[in-house]
């Protein structure tokens, strides 16, 4: 028996609500799944995580499991202040009733953040909280519209980043882990990262994890460009602090993360954009040093 698996499944699922369709999704696939394995096995799972990196919140799972403290559902999404689709996934948005501190949404304030925004969440928010609920099986909404060349989400992911969240998330609970295919718009990207996952269950080598150098976020970019990344790190900061302090009261792991360093591309000074000079092989250069000089010969005889 497979201690894990990835479900290639279409249409996906985490829009749907238990009421209604939205967002290209008819059935909530990870939804049902946890559902059944609770219901099914009530003596083998009794909690289970459902971790949610599509760049698109997942209302439907929130909603399916709100008021349920079996399930923990924690969104990793872009937000922009409720106005990327779907609007929801506030960090708020903590659950209700029984399952009160059971959903952690974990907003990303713009676009064009990368791995080490992701993995900003994953060390201080998904992990410590992961090791304290201690699930029986893990389930991954995966969505790859924040892979790196995906026009609908805008972020700078690139996709074996996924294959190291996947390795992460293996070290828990015994690596019980199912992962569901979700969003994605690239296909390109999409099957790349979908790859760099599975060869992640299966235990293969993960080439190194680099943050900046895998999209040149400043490399040869002008001041301007090295100022805007630097507001995005502010405002992503800001919103990890934020995600950490209102769920803190629910989880006693929560710590507020050291001040992140900047990366030696990030320090680094932009790089001046310079003419290519063409090399002139030798035999002509000669010829046309021979012509200048006439040339300034005949301006001095006839000035």
């Amino acid at each position: 028996k497979s201690q894990n698996a990835f479900a290639v499944v279409r249409p996906p699922g985490h829009h749907a609500e238990p009421n209604k369709c939205m967002g290209y999704c008819l059935l909530n696939n990870v939804a049902i799944a946890a559902r059944h394995l609770l219901l099914k096995y009530p003596d083998r799972v009794k909690k289970i995580l459902i971790l949610d990196w599509d760049v698109h919140h997942g209302n439907g799972i929130q909603e399916a499991f709100e008021a349920d403290d079996s399930v923990l559902y924690m969104s990793i999404h872009r937000h922009q202040k409720g106005k990327f689709y779907p609007y929801t996934g506030k960090p708020s948005e903590v659950g209700s009733g029984d399952g009160k501190g059971f959903t952690i949404n974990m907003p990303l304030p713009c676009p064009k953040l990368d791995a080490i925004d992701y993995e900003r969440y994953f060390d201080f928010v998904v992990l410590p909280v992961a090791r304290e609920f201690a699930a029986d099986v893990i389930f991954v909404s995966a969505g790859f519209d924040c892979v790196l060349g995906d026009h609908v989400g805008g972020m700078l992911v690139p996709p074996h980043a996924f294959g190291h969240f996947t390795r992460k998330l293996m070290s828990l609970n015994e690596g019980k882990l199912v992962m569901a295919l979700e969003g994605g718009y690239n296909l390109r990207a999409l099957s790349e990262s979908v790859k760099h996952c599975i060869s992640s269950l299966l235990g293969d080598k993960l080439p190194p994890l680099k943050s900046d150098d895998d999209n040149s976020s400043f490399l040869a970019k002008p001041k301007k460009e090295e100022q805007l990344r630097k507001e995005r790190i502010d405002a992503f900061e800001t919103e990890l602090i934020n995600v950490i302090e209102i769920q803190k009261k629910y989880w006693g792991c929560l710590k507020l993360p050291p001040k992140r360093e900047a990366t030696k591309e990030e320090k680094a000074p932009a790089k001046r954009r310079t003419k290519k000079k063409t090399k002139v092989p030798a035999r002509f250069a000669a010829r046309m040093r021979a012509a200048m000089d006439g040339k300034k010969r005949n301006d001095k005889e006839t000035g």
